[in-house]
């Protein structure tokens, strides 16, 4: 089968356009909250699912403080580094100045797709591992029922239970 210089260039284009459009469905849409990109959020506390004696992990909200501070390391990641000139002043080895602004994003939207879905597969290993560590950290719960004696708390161990009661 034989296809004219023409057919070639319009097939070449469309090529060119699928590729594109498989790039950008595979980078996180900027405005997007982070929250909402990454895989899991870490867990908060711990807390009676449905009131009743399971106790599951409460995973973060977007103002928690714990995903507040994995908000910071996603933005902190690109901070550009200082660069560096030498100088030498009276010296023979010289030294080293450095320059230059190494603030990070203010906000998610100030980065890239790019620098985004780094931020995300970071925030993916680092969460899941910050949630298997509360985990293990924290494997019950103090409580009080209505019947016990005021001031006298028993631990009671904390099912691997999400809040929608499936197994974490």
């Amino acid at each position: 089968m034989e296809i004219t210089y023409e057919e070639y260039c319009e097939l070449k284009n469309r090529v060119l356009t699928l590729e594109e459009q498989l790039k950008a469905a595979r980078l996180p849409k900027k405005g997007v909250a982070l929250a909402y990109l990454v895989k899991q959020r870490p867990i908060s506390h711990i807390q009676p699912i449905d009131n009743k004696a399971i106790y599951g992990f409460r995973y973060s909200t977007m103002n928690s403080d714990a995903w507040l501070e994995f908000v910071k390391l996603a933005k902190i990641i690109h901070a550009p580094n200082y660069y560096y000139k030498a100088r030498r002043m009276g010296d023979p080895v010289g030294y080293m100045n450095w320059f230059g602004d190494t603030k990070p994003p203010k906000t998610i939207e100030e980065l890239t797709e790019e620098q985004l879905a780094a931020s995300v597969a970071m925030l993916d290993e680092m969460i899941e591992i910050y949630n298997r560590y509360y985990k293990k950290i924290h494997p019950s719960v103090l409580v009080n029922r209505l019947n016990d004696v005021e001031d006298e708390y028993h631990a009671e161990p904390v099912k691997r239970l999400n809040l929608s009661g499936r197994e974490d």
